[in-house]
């Protein structure tokens, strides 16, 4: 199984939350990455190398980067890729109050 984890982002305002909308979202790190069950896989743009037990390093990875409430509940005992994990706790930009949250987003490249 290989695995590709990107990276989003969504920001609230003080202004924002009164028109109860993000002030910005986006891809923090499109390229994202990559898992491979069997051994280490390097990323092109990243010098990160991830040995793989493919789930629980999964679930490491994605601990070490404080994303750890799932989107859905109860959280899937296997990978899925409708349910991602977020920053349980926004940044916050003390000057401005904006908050920003990062979200990541797991896709399964082959199985």
């Amino acid at each position: 199984m290989k695995l590709k984890i990107s990276y989003t982002y969504a920001t609230v305002t003080p202004e924002s939350a009164k028109e109860g909308d993000f002030a910005e979202t986006g891809w923090a790190y499109w390229n994202g990455f990559n898992f491979e069950q069997g051994g280490p896989n390097y990323n092109d743009e990243h010098t990160e190398v991830i040995d793989v037990n493919i789930k629980q390093e999964l679930i490491d990875f994605l601990e070490e980067r404080y994303c750890t409430e799932p989107s859905c509940y109860p959280a899937p005992g296997n990978i899925d890729e409708t349910c991602w994990y977020s920053t349980p706790d926004p940044d916050t930009d003390l000057h401005t109050g904006a908050e920003t949250t990062y979200s990541a987003h797991i896709e399964v490249i082959n199985k």
